[in-house]
């Protein structure tokens, strides 16, 4: 009797968590089929605060780049009818293949509900005190 050969398939992109929102995320080896945990890790890394970004899409990714707005010192309305234009730095530019672009989306979606939910939880308890 013939021994018939198990392949593991890898798990597919769609079935994978979405980030931090949907529990842990794993790594897949498409040749291997094994899963690795991902550790996050944040090592003193700053918080940098964007009022601008823009999201532009081309055959096989999207590049999202996030700009921060350099307020100047204006003193009076004469000066800021001076000004023309206002500058924005470029802090940070990423690329993602489409299914991460989708997975991405999903997470602030899914996080933009949840904030949303915790708002409207907060303006209920405040209307109960009142």
């Amino acid at each position: 009797m013939a021994k018939s050969k198990v392949t593991k398939k890898p798990v597919r992109q769609k079935e994978r968590p979405v980030g931090r929102t949907g529990g842990p995320v794993r790594a897949y080896s498409p040749s291997e089929g094994k899963a690795l945990d991902i550790r996050y890790r944040i090592d003193g890394e700053p918080i940098l605060y964007t009022d601008q970004f823009i999201v532009q899409f081309y055959p096989d990714e999207f590049v999202i780049s996030f700009f921060q707005s350099a307020h100047p010192l204006i003193f009076s309305d004469e000066e800021f009818e001076k000004l023309e234009t206002l500058d924005a730095k470029c802090i940070a530019r990423f690329a993602l293949n489409p299914p991460q672009m989708r997975r991405f989306f999903q997470a602030l979606q899914h996080n933009l509900q949840r904030w949303g939910e915790a708002k409207e939880r907060e303006r209920r308890e405040l209307e109960v005190t009142k």
